[in-house]
This record gives C-alpha cells, sequence and structure tokens, in this order.
C-alpha cells in the first residue's frame, strides 16, 4: 500500500484544453474513418428505409460518443478531489495535525469538491461540451423519429403524426363552418 505521504503533489485543475484521451480518439477515428461506410449509397427498393436506419445509428454513435465525453467531464471533479484531498492530508500528517473525526475529513473533501465543480461549470469547456451533447441528443432524437414514423408505424393500423395533424385541421375547419351556417340560420 502506498503511504500518504509517499504520494507525488498534483496541480490544481482548470478544466480548460482537457487533454485528448480515448473517448475523443474513438469519435475521431470514427468520424473519419467509420462514418464514411454510411454514406455509401444505398440500392433497392427499400433503400428510402435503409438510408434513414443508417442515418439513426449514425447519430446514435454520434450521441454516445458526446454524451461519454461529457460523463467524462462531469467525473473529473471528482477524481481532482480526492487527489487535492490526499494532498491536504499529506501536508497535515507532516505538521501532526490530523484531525480524529471522519467528519472533518468529509468536510473538508465536500469543500474541494464544491470548489472543483463551480470551476468546472464556469468553463468554456463545459458549456461547449454540453451543448455538443444536446445537438447530438436532439439530431439522433429527430432521426429515430423519422425512422419509427416512416418504417414501424405503417406495420401497424396506428395513424402518423402527420395524419393526426391533417385530422386536427379538416376538424376545425368542419366546426367554423358549421358554426357559419349556424349564424346564418
Amino acid at each position: 500500500q502506498m503511504c500518504i505521504r509517499d504520494r507525488e503533489s498534483t496541480t490544481s485543475y482548470t478544466f480548460e484544453n482537457i487533454d485528448e484521451d480515448a473517448v475523443k480518439k474513438w469519435t475521431e477515428l470514427y468520424e473519419t474513418e467509420l462514418r464514411k461506410i454510411f454514406n455509401i449509397p444505398q440500392l433497392g427498393l427499400t433503400r428510402f428505409y435503409q438510408e434513414k436506419m443508417i442515418r439513426s445509428v449514425d447519430k446514435f454513435n454520434i450521441f454516445q460518443s458526446s454524451l461519454t465525453e461529457f460523463l467524462r467531464l462531469l467525473t473529473l471533479p471528482m477524481e481532482k478531489s480526492f487527489q487535492a484531498l490526499q494532498e491536504k492530508l499529506a501536508e497535515l500528517a507532516d505538521e501532526g495535525k490530523l484531525p480524529e473525526e471522519s467528519k472533518v475529513y468529509y468536510q473538508m473533501w465536500i469543500n474541494i469538491l464544491e470548489g472543483h465543480y463551480m470551476t468546472m461549470f464556469q468553463s468554456s469547456e463545459y458549456t461547449k461540451n454540453l451543448n455538443k451533447t444536446l445537438h447530438a441528443m436532439s439530431e439522433f432524437s429527430e432521426a429515430k423519429k423519422e425512422l419509427l414514423q416512416d418504417t414501424l408505424i405503417h406495420m401497424f393500423p396506428v395513424p402518423t403524426q402527420k395524419e393526426m395533424d391533417e385530422l386536427y385541421k379538416e376538424i376545425y375547419f368542419l366546426k367554423k363552418r358549421i358554426k357559419e351556417l349556424e349564424k346564418r340560420s
């Protein structure tokens, strides 16, 4: 086991210019190499549905990578707060001032964690990642909605949203026409 005093010191984390990691590398590989496969023109009678399915899978992959990057960003304050707490405890151990109550350790950790989250929430990296994730989620949601509307719903005797909107519009005009006829009588 490693003693607290043997631990190397770490610098405070700024949440700016986060280093490349495996998720970013995978996303880069997907966008430059694998995504090309999805742009191959589809053939046959069902090409329209194939294109929608491929678009949906593509948007899902982009959403998943964006979400993973965002969740990684959200876990960084935990990691950094544990490192900062270990440094603080090493300092206190060197001075011989380690507290005896566990509540004191917990309160130190919460204060450090709160500071790291406040810094992260104010960073441009957080805003950029949140925006990217929400945008990817909305694009995936739209692609999934199109896929379900055009493919799966036609198998069942369920009206589509477009058909329902047309029906509501027709009912509206019929009610308006009936009111006009009632006023004339």
